[in-house]
């Protein structure tokens, strides 16, 4: 019986492991923009960047460990051509890898930004420039008009 016990509660504590270490958030700066995550490995999250208040760049994250998607990522016109895109991927790029993700995949077509432009947030990019865009980030190989990139 005791063994038992000991058991039931190696497991809990490990349980209890995992939630502690699930949830991650940090603020920090981007191409001189305030920024700042909150990740759950077991789920997703987002990525912020902002102008004072204003949020004016988001990426939308989907993990399924030891996997991720990058589901959205958009930057405000005003704010495009200014590197901010680039330094978010790099980011998630070294998050992931500092969290044992070994691989990010992206649908780069935009579909996907139609959301954002129909309800007047942004217009999305043209497909050729949002493919040539994440190659240019390292997303190399593609798979069922999905593109990948591998970690570590």
């Amino acid at each position: 019986m005791f063994k038992a016990i000991l058991q039931r509660f190696k497991a809990k504590k490990e349980y209890q492991k995992i939630l502690a270490e699930r949830f991650y958030n940090e603020e920090f700066f981007i191409n001189g923009y305030r920024a700042s995550y909150e990740f759950d490995i077991m789920t997703g999250g987002s990525l912020c960047i902002y102008d004072g208040n204003e949020e004016i760049a988001k990426a939308d994250m989907h993990f399924n460990y030891p996997n991720a998607e990058l589901h959205k990522l958009y930057v405000d016109e005003e704010y495009r051509l200014k590197g901010i895109a680039t330094a978010m991927i790099r980011k998630i790029i070294e998050w992931c890898n500092n969290h044992n993700i070994t691989r990010i995949k992206v649908h780069p077509y935009a579909e996907h930004s139609r959301e954002l432009f129909d309800k007047g947030l942004t217009k999305g990019l043209p497909q050729e420039l949002l493919i040539d865009f994440y190659k240019k980030c390292g997303f190399t190989e593609e798979i069922d008009d999905y593109l990948y990139t591998n970690i570590g």
